[in-house]
């Protein structure tokens, strides 16, 4: 028996060094990025272009000490949380989650908010203060930091579809760097082209980035010739970047992308959204293992058709304790930057906002089917749904129309040459069971079956979901009144800055997450500054006029 154990282990440290050798093939897979425009495909690959070379090569990256780590944290952000001590019983606001959305939120909360007794709590469902500076892989297979939504198809089949559970959210697990168009976010909520450039550039210095294209590895260097000449790929440009942060562009097709790294030499990340917000402010509160369960709201009565929130519920999953944290009167707002938690919550409360039967849809935002990633990542052409219950299931329509396979199929048949140039194939008695697994195809002919195989059998999707509380139909996108930015239809004080607000985006999520709670935290607090301003200096002049006359 002991034999056979041993066989079994070296037989699959085997089959993993195998599959190893053809790293590039499936690093290109998953860093493909595939759209359609009017029933032509375009295609986009993004390369991160961030990483040093020494974090590539130097065992450093495999055994760096931790007090190293913390040494590197404290020295660059030095940012101690106020937690489990001195709460205050009333908060100005309340914001459930600590994610991208909520980082750009506070950020702009703190910075343009005078009121010298601010008092602001933020509730965390993660315990890990500290994950801001894993590398990504050890972030994804720790279960108490990534967990994975109840998602299916509509014919019942899991679909891999994850959560972050930690101070900085997916930023802290993630790497990739890059915005939606322009274009996109004017369509989808509104303002100009120029309004979203400006927030994206105020955005990117804020993490002041290095720029990609002066630190390019040999590695990323190898990829683009690949795809420039093999994939019939545009090389990245700085034409793209905004403090070096790149956007996507919708008038181009094959165009590659470089993403600046949030990483130090040691393979430490040192820029996420914990970054973004100084968490030793005595204006912040931190309540860490904190889930919002129930929102609490005035019965009064006194607010006509809309509902006021007076606090929330919450369950410390440490101890099991069932605690309520409380809003100012009058003045409160609760912000929700859950994620899926923030249609969930308003789900659970519907009846308070005139039975709104948008809130937990799930867009796609086109009737245009796109494949985000043929391998793991695919965004249907059906919109799907968050289940009413307590199972809190989310339903997603991957394949139920035909145009999702012959997208897929169309997709990687283009680029399948492309994909082989990037690696070696695995030797032959470990490509057939890898291909028994998987089907991952290797020559065109193959890739039929792949689809339906990766259909029926393995489907994946975005590791982000989006929607559910959508501008326009949910909660208000600000374009008429910025002090209405986010806040919920049928409701005064309840807003929300997250992902959920929006379709989901065509390319990786995390930048356009931290834009859409810069968004709203910059409506809420900075443009209040500036109006204040104007008001002041129109004051100021007409007051010398009166002087002068």
């Amino acid at each position: 028996m002991r034999n056979q154990c041993f066989i079994t282990a070296a037989f699959l440290v085997w089959t993993m060094f195998q599959c190893a050798r053809n790293d590039f093939l499936v690093e290109a897979f998953v860093t493909s990025v595939f759209r359609t425009k009017q029933h032509s495909l375009n295609n986009l690959l993004m390369v991160n272009l961030g990483i040093h070379e020494e974090a590539l090569s130097d065992k450093r990256w495999r055994r760096r000490p931790q007090g190293l780590a913390m040494t590197a944290f404290r020295r660059r952000d030095a940012k101690e949380p106020r937690v489990e001590s001195d709460c205050p019983d009333l908060f100005d606001l309340i914001v459930v989650g600590s994610g991208n959305g909520a980082c750009a939120f506070l950020q702009q909360c703190l910075e343009h908010n005078d009121k010298p007794d601010l008092e602001v709590l933020v509730l965390e469902q993660g315990e890990k203060y500290m994950t801001h500076l894993n590398d990504w892989t050890k972030s994804y297979s720790t279960d108490s930091i990534f967990r994975l939504h109840n998602a299916v198809t509509t014919s019942g089949i899991p679909v891999l579809s994850g959560k972050a559970f930690t101070m900085g959210g997916g930023s802290s697990i993630n790497y990739t760097m890059i915005y939606e168009s322009s274009q996109w976010l004017a369509k989808t909520i509104g303002h100009t082209v120029e309004f979203w450039d400006k927030l994206k550039e105020e955005l990117s210095d804020l993490f002041d980035r290095p720029d990609p294209f002066a630190i390019e590895t040999p590695f990323c260097k190898y990829i683009q010739e690949q795809a420039v000449t093999v994939g019939n790929y545009a090389k990245a440009t700085v034409k793209h970047m905004t403090a070096n942060i790149p956007s996507y562009q919708d008038q181009l097709g094959k165009q590659l992308y470089a993403f600046p790294t949030q990483f130090n030499e040691h393979g430490q990340r040192t820029h996420s959204g914990v970054s973004l917000v100084d968490w030793r402010d005595s204006r912040l509160t931190l309540r860490l293992n904190r889930e919002v369960r129930e929102l609490l709201f005035d019965e009064s009565g006194d607010n006509g058709d809309s509902s006021t929130c007076v606090g929330v519920k919450v369950t410390n999953t440490k101890t099991g304790v069932i605690e309520e944290y409380k809003l100012l009167d009058g003045t409160g707002k609760l912000i929700l930057c859950g994620g899926s938690a923030s249609p969930r919550l308003l789900m659970r409360s519907r009846e308070r906002f005139n039975g709104n039967t948008n809130i937990g849809k799930h867009p796609i935002g086109s009737t245009e089917p796109k494949l985000t990633t043929s391998l793991v990542k695919f965004n249907p052409t059906k919109e799907g749904y968050y289940e009413d219950g307590n199972r809190d299931q989310i339903v997603l329509g991957f394949f139920e129309d035909e145009r999702d396979t012959l997208i897929a199929e169309k997709a990687i048949k283009e680029n399948l040459k492309l994909l082989q140039s990037l690696g070696l194939e695995p030797w032959g008695p470990f490509k057939w069971i890898l291909r028994s697994i998987t089907q991952i195809p290797y020559q065109e002919d193959q890739v039929n079956r792949y689809v339906e195989h990766f259909a029926t059998k393995t489907l994946l999707s975005q590791q982000h979901l989006a929607g559910g509380c959508v501008f326009g139909k949910v909660v208000d996108p600000g374009t008429s009144d910025p002090l209405q930015t986010g806040k919920v239809f049928g409701s005064t004080n309840i807003h929300v800055a997250d992902l959920s607000t929006v379709p989901l985006p065509r390319v990786s999520t995390q930048m356009t997450a931290y834009l859409i709670g810069y968004y709203v935290g910059h409506q809420l607090f900075a443009t209040t500054v500036e109006r204040q301003t104007i008001v002041d200096q129109a004051f100021l002049a007409s007051s010398n006029l009166e002087l002068m006359t």
